[in-house]
């Protein structure tokens, strides 16, 4: 039976869009977060609709966060290095993150801070940026998540989504 995960980044506090998502594409089989939550991790269990497995790292917002900056996470047949990004500078280009990813071993990374939609393969790494739900800086200036499906075979789908405020 494949599983649903929801990627996000960049909430910053404000997670009414998050629990619509919930609402109206879950049930989700677990949750994805890139960071810059903004005490998320605090709240994330009160949020009508959230999933119980729940990879979360900290970003350059998170103040006082005990969460990680990285995690190494396997999802299916793939490892992936889960971080906000800030720290290996992504607004300047991903190579560093790469090296970082390929450093652990990783096939994918996925990462946020630019609130920008991407993916993109880095020398055989396949980077991926949900983009933000609250403050998105692409051209259409609309929040952005993805829907990542987990395949029996361990086989992995992406699907990047933009939503207005009235279509969730």
């Amino acid at each position: 039976m494949e599983k649903r995960y929801l990627l996000v980044s960049d909430t910053h506090g404000r997670n009414g869009l998050l629990e619509r998502i919930f609402q109206k594409e879950g049930p989700f089989y677990g949750l994805i977060f890139c960071g810059d939550g903004e005490g998320l991790e605090k709240s994330i269990w009160n949020i009508p609709g959230c999933p119980a497995e729940i990879h979360m790292v900290k970003g350059n917002n998170d103040w006082g966060s005990e969460l990680s900056t990285e995690c190494v996470m396997k999802l299916g047949r793939y490892r992936i290095l889960l971080t906000h990004g800030h720290q290996y500078h992504v607004r300047m280009g991903l190579q560093s993150l790469s090296y970082r990813a390929s450093e652990k071993m990783c096939d994918m990374c996925f990462f946020g801070h630019t609130h920008e939609p991407l993916m993109e393969n880095m020398g055989g790494i396949l980077m991926i940026n949900p983009g933000s739900l609250t403050y998105p800086r692409q051209y259409s200036r609309k929040p952005s998540y993805v829907v990542v499906t987990l395949y029996d075979d361990g086989e992995i789908d992406f699907s990047f989504k933009e939503t207005g405020e009235g279509d969730i």
